[in-house]
């Protein structure tokens, strides 16, 4: 709308407007009513940029103006005459034009009637040139006439008489100014439209695709009729000759030329003469036909030259008897069929096979074979190089071994606890800081379950080789830094440690470890155990059950990683008195005797706490069946304990030989037996069964597998294999990944700590199965002995006689699930609805212990923990890639060649950098030479655009459906049947569905919109076009509409997707997507005429693109009429 004039703007000036530069002369007359001598003023702005409106109260004329303006879709369009150069302009600012007339005006005056008042009267016309803008658009005029008394117009005839002979005595006598009352005034507005007599603006798609045919042009417009136009377009290349080819546009002959078009149009070039009369009105669509045949970018350049009255066009492109004209240059851009796709496959080598081969073929005809690998690879893999566009394949390897990144995300996270919830007000700041409880970020108290990891780190940490540079980075610190999670720069300033400084990090984790012994101590009480946190935050109550969850969990930890810590021990016979880790005053020592401590002392009251709540719930179960009172909770009624979670875990912690102590009833004692969990284990979820299992794989080896095998019930050997394969069959491959089923048929998977739990379980099932894999160098440190050493129910490696097959192949692809929690949220903050807390929350802290511990088990089993492994491939005899992934190298990488055996490393080659085969025709072949000890893990990507559109669905992973529909005006969602045509100007609504067997973290869904259709944007005003302002564009409506939505909608949350609405592809990103059909409708319109190629729309999972569909690629066509074709 328009802007304030007359004194300072109260609205901000926006770009677009008025631009007062190299304008024509056009007079304008105001008339003004007044009846005594005064002025009149005249101020014109732009009121919008309207081109071509027929009923104009007013109009000045600029059609000898050569100028152009930036419009809406970046196109600039150009005033000029047929033959006149383009000059382009822009960033117009809104300018008020001023112009002030001043006049006397002789007045006459009338006699009234007796007794009537006199009345003055006057009229006079001023005038006020101006000089019209060179944009096109409709212009406000404001006129504004004062008229004042004789005294204030003498004053305006004399200024400076008025202004003269100051006050007599200014300090006493201030002088106030004279003020002249107005008596009269009056005001007019009106409009103008400042147009030229032939005036351009361009119809054109915002975009176009290879293979499009369609029709664009430009809307004429005519000061009058009759007039005759010639309009012709040229299309040139927007890069220039320099390129060395042509215009990515091609121009169709016009199946609709008259007579009068030019017959001398090329393809690069054409003309036509439209017509205008009284029957046509001013305005007119001019069309002319393209066909897109490159990707590229073009200017279409459009001129027109309209003949004076009484002279005719000049046929051969002029206008003669001096013509009017316009010209405007719009640039379009010619888009791909598709965008880029990705096929993926992984697989782990293990360093005992020395070559393992993976061949591909040239030929999309021909199938993939393979070379004879080493069986110990397990698997093998076969790529074929499918058909792509030229320069866009690209053949993608990524190698890394072991999995100590998923070792540093959980340091990483508790570090980020230490900084973000720190409490200066506590005076024990550090160590409140480091275990606060992560749903509580303000509070100072201490919690059990973060200050378990950190006494657990060291352990996990020399599994890795990275104990010593630990300790030694903290013992460097110490001596400058305190003990305090503050580190002082070398400015003065104090900074907060953090993960991304290693040196700090080291520092403040160390203090925070030691201080974690301390917490466990102080959170241990006599009869209950281990506490999640001091009591004393909720006032004078204190606990009576002991928690056996948390007592469970943390005896699991402790006995699994505590003979890590072993040769530590000042008294070992593994330490060396030259080691600085290991002598009587370094931080090992402080280490190995807290945790000396921690096992003497601390550990058998959480282990009495247990046994004796265990006891106490079992003897509950029965009197609460002799009195009727239902028990505690633990009970089924008839008198039976059925806990079965807690008795198995209470089990797997007191050890396997365990047995109720004597004066145990005896119904008690065979509640609590190993032959009461195996009888039971069809009432027991999968959970339960798993830790069963480990249960069982617990007895074998602390037994003997072949005493074990005797002593045994047949019945417990069973139900080991039965959990072993129940699990085996419950994974679903998931890409790079796999996860164990949360049931049969389930597509959801288990929660990530049961995920860790059956990695482990298969993991120590593997070894068993392959005693020749366990490498003995990577699980030395933990099987030390010595006269002080701690001894453990729990040890590993396990055995076991289950030889389950297919476990190898899985099992990668399992731990790499186990390795990908979910990230922290920024700024600690959390998810309110229950299924999407595990979205944006990291794991819990009893989560990510049983991530450590399976990971570093399987490590460890592979020799991955400390590898000393050479990697090289090659495509037919060149090399492409090389590797080294060396324990000793894990602090540093000298050569660009030898990584950390943390760090990943991948290389991208271009197909056409690849070695062709010997011979044409012949197998490419792709080798691995691996060497050494461990495990790598492969990845071979290509990310490519297929050479011709998908002429079928494809499904890797992800289902990909699209309807495009008619939108109903009422409701505002799509109706009707799926069409192939919908006429000109229609709105149309394009369904995508996605169907996932799977749930699925972030998803991405990209919709390449076909060039004759506009996509709305939903979060900008109108983005609806003013229909169905209730349907939303998900299946969010049906939720909405439901009586139980608000009750219930936590369960199909996430739903809609973020969308981002761009012309030639619109963006549908799903925090994450549940199994099933998730769809969403895009609204668009259809702009242009013409057969638009609809691409493929591809869905693919963010962490894994590989993991994706697409549908199928088709056509639209876009009629100039009020039918439609289905």
């Amino acid at each position: 709308c328009h802007q304030g004039f007359g004194g300072p703007y109260a609205n901000p000036i926006p770009p677009g407007g008025i631009a007062l530069a190299a304008m024509a002369t056009a007079e304008m007359a105001v008339a003004a009513s007044s009846s005594s001598a005064g002025g009149a003023g005249a101020a014109a702005a732009s009121k919008r940029g309207v081109v071509g409106n027929a009923a104009l109260p007013m109009m000045a004329d600029a059609a000898a103006v050569s100028a152009s303006s930036s419009n809406g879709d970046n196109s600039g369009a150009a005033a000029a005459p047929a033959a006149a150069a383009l000059r382009q302009q822009s960033n117009f600012i809104v300018t008020p034009l001023f112009a002030v007339v001043s006049r006397t005006i002789t007045t006459t005056s009338t006699t009234a009637a007796a007794g009537a008042a006199s009345d003055d009267t006057a009229a006079a016309a001023a005038e006020v040139t101006f000089t019209a803008p060179p944009n096109l658009g409709t212009f406000v005029v404001r006129a504004f006439a004062v008229v004042a008394p004789a005294a204030a117009a003498a004053d305006a005839a004399n200024p400076d008489k008025a202004a003269a002979a100051p006050p007599s005595d200014a300090a006493s006598s201030p002088v106030l100014p004279v003020v002249r009352p107005v008596v009269r005034y009056g005001s007019a507005e009106t409009r103008i439209a400042v147009r030229r007599r032939v005036s351009l603006t361009p119809s054109v798609p915002r975009l176009v695709r290879v293979g499009d045919v369609f029709e664009a042009g430009v809307v004429l417009t005519v000061g009058s009729v009759p007039a005759e136009v010639m309009v012709e377009v040229k299309v040139e290349d927007a890069a220039g000759s320099a390129r060395g080819r042509g215009s990515p546009l091609r121009l169709l002959p016009s199946t609709s030329q008259s007579a009068h078009d030019n017959p001398a149009s090329s393809s690069s070039s054409q003309s036509k003469t439209v017509a205008f009369t009284t029957a046509t009105g001013l305005q007119q669509e001019v069309r002319f036909s393209f066909s897109a045949a490159a990707v590229g970018s073009a200017n279409l350049t459009f001129s027109a030259a309209a003949a004076e009255e009484g002279s005719t066009v000049d046929r051969g492109g002029g206008a003669g008897g001096g013509a009017a004209g316009d010209a405007l240059q719009v640039q379009l851009s010619v888009e791909g069929q598709q965008g880029p796709v990705w096929v993926a496959t992984s697989f782990t080598l293990s360093a005992t096979s020395h070559n393992n081969t993976v061949t591909y073929s040239n030929s999309t005809s021909s199938s993939s074979s393979s070379a004879p690998a080493a069986a110990a690879a397990g698997w093998q893999e076969g790529l074929v190089l499918p058909q792509a566009v030229p320069g866009s394949g690209g053949l993608t390897l990524t190698a890394g071994v072991g999995h100590f990144p998923a070792v540093s995300t959980v340091l990483d996270n508790l570090l980020l606890l230490q900084n973000q919830q720190a409490d200066p007000k506590s005076s024990t700041s550090s160590l409140s800081s480091s275990l606060s409880s992560p749903s509580s970020p303000s509070s100072s108290y201490v919690t059990a379950q973060p200050a378990m990891l950190w006494v657990t780190m060291p352990a996990v940490l020399s599994y890795y080789g990275q104990l010593d540079s630990y300790i030694n980075n903290n013992k460097n610190n110490t001596s400058s830094n305190s003990s305090s999670t503050d580190i002082t720069t070398s400015s003065g300033n104090t900074s907060s440690s953090s993960p991304t400084n290693p040196t700090a990090a080291a520092a403040a984790s160390y203090s925070a470890v030691l201080s974690s012994f301390q917490v466990l101590r102080s959170l241990t009480r006599p009869v209950v155990g281990l506490l999640a946190c001091d009591p004393a935050r909720w006032g004078t109550w204190q606990p009576t059950r002991t928690d056996m969850g948390l007592n469970s969990w943390a005896l699991f930890l402790a006995h699994l990683h505590g003979p890590a810590l072993t040769p530590l021990l000042p008294n070992s016979s593994s330490s060396s008195s030259s080691s600085p880790a290991s002598s009587p005053t370094s931080s090992s020592s402080s280490l190995a005797s807290s945790w000396q401590q921690l096992h003497s002392q601390t550990l058998p009251v959480w282990r009495g706490a247990v046994e004796r709540q265990l006891l106490e719930d079992a003897r509950e179960a029965w009197r609460g069946a002799a009195g009727n009172s239902g028990g505690s909770g633990n009970s089924s009624g008839s008198g039976r304990y059925r806990d079965w979670n807690t008795l198995v875990w209470a089990r797997l912690v007191l050890g396997p030989d365990w047995s109720p102590p004597a004066g145990t009833l005896p119904d008690v004692a065979a509640d609590l037996s190993l032959s009461a969990l195996v009888r039971n284990k069809d009432d027991m979820g999968r959970q339960t069964r798993i830790v069963v299992a480990l249960l069982l794989q617990q007895l074998l080896q602390t037994r003997g597998s072949a005493a074990a095998e005797q002593q045994l019930q047949q019945q417990q050997l069973e139900v080991l294999q039965e959990v072993l394969q129940e699990v085996v069959g419950s994974l679903r491959v998931q890409g790079r990944t796999a996860y164990v089923a949360a049931g049969q048929g389930s597509p959801s998977p288990l929660p990530l700590s049961d995920q860790a739990l059956g990695l482990l379980l298969l993991t120590r099932a593997a070894a068993a199965a392959s005693p020749t894999s366990t490498s003995t160098s990577s699980t030395a440190s933990l099987n030390s002995s010595s006269s002080s050493a701690i001894t453990s129910p729990i040890t590993s490696p396990i055995t076991s006689p289950i030889t389950s097959t297919s476990l190898r192949p899985l099992l990668p692809r399992l731990a790499a699930y186990v390795a990908s929690p979910a990230p922290p949220p920024p700024g600690g903050g959390g998810a309110p609805l229950p299924w999407a807390a595990s979205l944006v929350r990291p794991p819990s802290w009893q989560a990510q212990g049983l991530v450590l511990a399976a990971l570093s088990q399987y490590d460890r089993q592979y020799g991955s923990a400390q590898p000393q492994l050479g990697m090289s491939a090659e495509v037919n005899g060149a090399v492409v890639m090389q590797a080294s992934f060396q324990a000793a190298n894990r602090s540093t990488s000298s050569t660009p060649s030898s990584s950390p055996s943390w760090q990943p490393v991948s290389r991208t080659i271009a197909w056409e950098e690849l070695r062709p085969p010997p011979a044409p025709g012949n197998t490419s072949r792709l080798d691995f030479q691996v060497s050494g000890s461990g495990e790598v893990s492969l990845t071979a990507s290509m990310r490519f655009v297929p050479a011709r559109p998908p002429p079928s669905p494809t499904y890797r992973g992800l289902y990909v459906a699209a309807a495009l529909q008619l939108v109903d005006p009422l409701s505002g969602g799509p109706m009707g049947r799926p069409l192939v045509a919908v006429p000109l100007g229609s709105l149309v609504a394009y369904t995508v569905q996605v169907t996932s067997p799977d749930d699925l973290g972030a998803v991405t869904v990209a919709v390449m919109m076909p060039g004759g259709l506009e996509p709305l944007d939903p979060n900008l005003p109108g983005g609806t076009m003013g229909v169905g302002s209730g349907w939303m564009s998900c299946g969010e409506s049906w939720v909405e509409s439901s009586a139980w939505s608000r009750v219930f909608r936590w369960w199909w949350w996430p739903m809609c997707p973020a969308q981002e609405t761009r012309p030639a592809l619109v963006t549908l990103s799903y925090a994450a997507l549940r199994a099933g059909t998730s769809s969403v409708t895009i609204r668009a319109v259809a702009a242009t005429v013409g057969t638009f190629v609809v691409p493929p729309i591809r869905a693919y999972a963010d962490a894994q693109p590989e993991l994706m569909g697409m549908t199928a690629a088709g056509a639209i066509k876009i009629c100039d009429g009020a039918g439609s074709g289905g």
